[in-house]
């Protein structure tokens, strides 16, 4: 097929090719009865772009981005770091309701202590199966159901043993050990959540104590034991354990990172917590 006879708007042959049509739209490029530029003369300008232009994001834009990033982590962390703590203080008082009920059940069912005293062999098993059952959950700690299950056991176990030893002691001795328990654990809970106190002179204070208590036991091979080295001896236990309740909420609070770790922090403050109701129960004998 031959070229055409005529070219649009007066173009002849040799000129440049036309150009594309601008982006206003129904507006043909150049207008309608204009011939084109000649050859090697520029094109006159398009109309503006549709779109806005584009600029690269200043360094103040970046900063608050960067901001705002940071902020936002520390807020998830808070969050996750309050899911964790409810974790543990719900297991603990799961772990303390289950050993109350447990201890309760030797002053209410008739003859139950006196079968445990003509067996006492049983509590020194269910004392082997507890420290046992800890040893494990060191290792299972962040085990799903396994971890339960082994805590479901220590507990048991650890509520057996505490309410043979309440048998020795009259309800009232007990009632009292328990108030003040329960006064000490949440003032020190409430007082080291929080403080932004650090606790490092903690440490050399538990060190004295824990060598004069080692004096005092020295000191007991030499001495007779009376009434009074058995109460400075259970202040000092009982100040001691304190010292630890502290210590293991602030471990709590702040260096176990990983979630599956509350079974851990639960363990810490359960074991602090009946060690030191035992020691106040002999503090407070009649």
């Amino acid at each position: 097929m031959g070229a055409p006879d005529s070219y649009p708007h007066g173009q002849q042959p040799g000129d440049a090719p036309p150009p594309y049509y601008s982006d206003a739209p129904n507006q043909p490029y150049p207008p309608a009865g204009q011939p084109y530029p000649p050859a090697g003369q520029p094109y006159p300008p398009s109309s503006p772009s549709a779109y806005p232009p584009v600029y690269p994001p200043q360094q103040h834009d970046i900063e608050e981005q960067i901001v705002q990033q940071q902020i936002t982590i520390m807020m998830m962390a808070i969050e996750q770091r309050h899911v964790f703590l409810r974790k543990v203080y719900l297991t603990l008082f799961a772990q303390m309701a289950l050993t109350a009920g447990i201890g309760s059940l030797f002053y209410l069912i008739e003859g139950l202590n006196s079968f445990v005293d003509e067996n006492y062999w049983i509590i020194y098993v269910f004392l082997g199966v507890a420290i046992v059952s800890l040893i494990v959950l060191h290792f299972v700690s962040r085990v799903r159901i396994v971890n339960l299950v082994f805590l479901f056991i220590f507990t048991v176990c650890m509520g057996i043993f505490v309410g043979y030893i309440s048998t020795f002691y009259d309800i009232i001795t007990v009632f009292q050990a328990l108030i003040a328990l329960t006064t000490i654990f949440l003032t020190l809970t409430m007082f080291t959540l929080q403080t932004r106190i650090e606790f490092g002179i903690l440490y050399p204070i538990l060190a004295c104590l824990s060598a004069l208590l080692i004096c005092f036991v020295f000191m007991f091979i030499f001495m007779p034991y009376t009434n009074g080295t058995h109460v400075a001896v259970c202040v000092i236990m009982v100040i001691i354990l304190c010292i630890y309740l502290v210590i293991d909420t602030k471990l709590v609070q702040e260096r176990l990172s990983d979630h599956n770790e509350w079974v851990l922090g639960a363990i810490l403050l359960y074991s602090d917590l009946v060690m030191l109701f035992l020691y106040l129960l002999a503090l407070f004998r009649k």
